[in-house]
């Protein structure tokens, strides 16, 4: 059933699953076995048992196991089911090989659990892709089923995710892949906030923040990926999301912020506003990417009948797309 050079993923994401395939195929030739439910899961362990008997030297302590390592995310499909089926894996003579977590579930208690079932490496999605790598090739490099252990809490943060990167793999494989890309980008309007008392600029901003956050947990899914910058303003990028959908978001976004702001006889649009974009359509790299989201915000602002605005719109829109552009190529460092 397992052919030489086996790489197992369980993971229930397509679209993550895609990614790892892209990655690890990058690091050689092998047999990437993929499997996207808990009854898959349950289905490839009873075959393994059935199996079993046909290998003659699985007693033998130089026995050297078909699979190389396994992929797993944890939240298969909760993270208890998961870890369950680590166990069940680990437990196996055939799957008992060197395991790497990538998942968003990448809560202490999650390492603790994962350290005590032996995994390998630890990766907190999304990843950049060097970090994927260079695990895969840690892991590719330890001899037969040598527990070399590169899991450790210590230097995790040496892993942050470039951005330029990041956008650049998504577009990347989006585009192999033949997927929308859809982003929406939610801005703030420094000029107007500045004329808004301290105090009550604080809650205001956290009220936005806190409705923007509620609506976002029920339109989200686990591919989905979120970045702010130092100024508050945030962008939210949806592989697999046709522009339709992520329209959609926005205006649950807009509905949801606006009713709130209304209670307080204030208009939201004044003070907060956001664009989408989407690939192919708006953008197919990163230049481009970085050069769309400039000319929505530019249009955005231009239609928008701010009064607090100067008369030189032009003027305050390359001020706001600046400020954006350098925010960017400063998180690549």
């Amino acid at each position: 059933m397992l052919g030489k050079n086996t790489i197992l993923i369980f993971d229930y994401s397509r679209y993550d699953r895609a990614k790892a395939r892209e990655i690890i195929s990058s690091c050689g030739s092998f047999n990437i076995v993929e499997i996207d439910t808990i009854s898959a899961a349950q289905k490839f362990l009873s075959m393994l048992e059935l199996d079993i008997s046909d290998i003659s030297d699985i007693s033998d302590p130089s026995y050297e196991s078909p699979v190389r390592f396994i992929l797993i995310d944890i939240k298969f499909p909760s993270v208890d089911m998961g870890f369950d089926l680590l166990k069940a894996l680990k437990g196996h003579p055939v799957t008992n090989v060197p395991v790497i977590i990538a998942t968003r579930e990448s809560e202490l208690a999650n390492r603790d659990r994962a350290s005590v079932e032996g995994v390998t490496d630890f990766i907190e999605k999304p990843a950049s892709a060097l970090r994927f790598e260079k695990s895969v090739k840690s892991v590719l490099a330890s001899s037969g089923r040598e527990e070399s252990s590169l899991f450790t809490f210590e230097g995790m943060g040496d892993y942050s995710i470039p951005i330029k990167s990041f956008i650049s793999r998504e577009i990347n494989l989006a585009k192999k892949l033949n997927y929308p890309l859809s982003v929406l980008y939610f801005l703030v309007n420094e000029d107007r906030l500045a004329a808004v008392k301290e105090n009550f600029l604080r809650d205001l901003k956290e009220s936005f923040y806190n409705s923007l956050k509620d609506v976002l947990a029920s339109k989200l899914s686990e591919t989905d990926s979120i970045f702010a910058n130092e100024t508050g303003d945030i962008f939210i990028m949806f592989p697999g999301t046709p522009y339709e959908d992520a329209l959609r978001v926005m205006q649950s976004v807009n509905d949801s912020v606006a009713s709130l702001f209304n209670s307080i006889e204030l208009d939201y649009k004044d003070y907060f506003y956001g664009v989408c974009i989407a690939a192919p359509d708006n953008f197919d790299d990163i230049d481009s990417f970085i050069k769309s989201v400039s000319q929505k915000v530019e249009a955005t602002l231009r239609n928008a009948a701010f009064k607090v605005i100067p008369s030189n719109i032009r003027k305050y829109a390359n001020k706001r797309y600046y400020q954006f552009a350098l925010w960017f190529h400063r998180s690549v460092k």
